[in-house]
């Protein structure tokens, strides 16, 4: 574990995962706490119960925002409630639920081009992934705009941030000029530790993701946290948000150019719009199927794809209005 402290009420927790950095955040107030994620299933007892009762914290109110309803991001916590003292729950209406329901956020999350589109996770990676997600946990507050957290002489703003999930919350902590973003930026996609594209962006909506892009351009963070980046202050945060905004645009681009070629399955167009970044080329091709469905809804719902069914799998092509 490495502990760093970004701006002076903000503690950042990073962990290894595998081969990237995976990070929580703590902001430590007057007699309360706020936790931002609560990892893996191991993180609580690894990373941030110690880290709360170095701190005197153990027993004290401690608040946890729930950035949206990925495995890493939850995964711990049932088991932080069980480590340390009264905890509050947060997270957006649109993450719960599935959210606290592992099986459910399986299906829902990791799960959901099975029936449309064939692809099906294996025994391995189902198995795997409902480890990740840890045991169920009831979600306290589900809030469904922006609120105000006080902790005494700091307010933290838990903001809605979607785009990579419908629900993606994020905490702005206004007099540090500082964002704590979970994933709600991805860049050309989650890194290994050397450097590696992992995955790429991933992000349920296009219109969503690249508003919420220029939401963050607009607030211009002094500081800006994201779970598997290192820490960005503002030249590099803002230089960051720019290529969030162009790799974004250009999936959306290349979903469009490639149903204008004819009828093509989720995969084909998946495989097509990998191609338009060489650091992508070993990427799975499935690894895209999130953000290219995205784009292809809101194409359907605004006239410019039709939908058709071959062989028990969707099919996508440009519409002939």
């Amino acid at each position: 574990m490495r502990i760093t402290q970004p701006v002076p009420c903000v503690a950042r927790l990073d962990q290894e995962d595998g081969a990237r950095l995976l990070s929580q955040f703590a902001v430590l107030g007057e007699g309360r706490s706020l936790i931002v994620d609560s990892g893996l299933p191991e993180t609580p007892r690894q990373v941030l119960a110690p880290f709360l009762e170095e701190h005197g914290r153990a027993n004290t109110p401690l608040a946890l925002v729930i950035t949206h309803m990925d495995a890493d991001h939850c995964g711990g916590t049932a088991n932080l409630k069980r480590l340390v003292g009264p905890t509050t729950i947060i997270a957006h209406a649109k993450e719960s639920p599935p959210l606290g329901d592992p099986g459910a956020t399986l299906r829902h999350r990791y799960s959901q081009f099975a029936a449309s589109d064939g692809l099906h996770l294996d025994v391995a990676a189902e198995r795997r992934i409902r480890a990740r997600l840890g045991d169920p946990f009831r979600v306290d507050m589900r809030v469904s705009a922006n609120c105000e957290v006080s902790l005494g002489s700091t307010t933290c703003v838990v903001v809605h941030l979607p785009g990579h999930t419908a629900g993606h919350l994020g905490v702005w902590i206004p007099d540090e000029s500082a964002l704590i973003a979970g994933d709600a930026f991805m860049g050309a996609g989650i890194r290994t530790l050397e450097g590696r594209v992992l995955f790429p962006p991933q992000f349920v909506r296009p219109s969503l993701y690249l508003s919420t892009i220029r939401f963050a351009q607009e607030l211009d963070p002094a500081v800006l946290l994201c779970a598997h980046e290192e820490t960005m202050m503002q030249s590099s945060a803002s230089a960051f948000l720019d290529s969030c905004l162009v790799m974004a645009e250009a999936i959306v681009e290349a979903v469009e150019e490639s149903v204008s070629a004819g009828a093509k399955s989720l995969l084909n167009v998946c495989h097509e719009v990998k191609l338009i970044n060489r650091e992508w080329g070993n990427l799975p091709d499935s690894d895209f199927a999130i953000s290219v469905a995205g784009c292809l809804c809101e194409m359907t719902e605004e006239g410019r794809v039709t939908v058709g069914l071959r062989n028990g799998v969707r099919t996508f092509e440009r519409s002939a209005k």
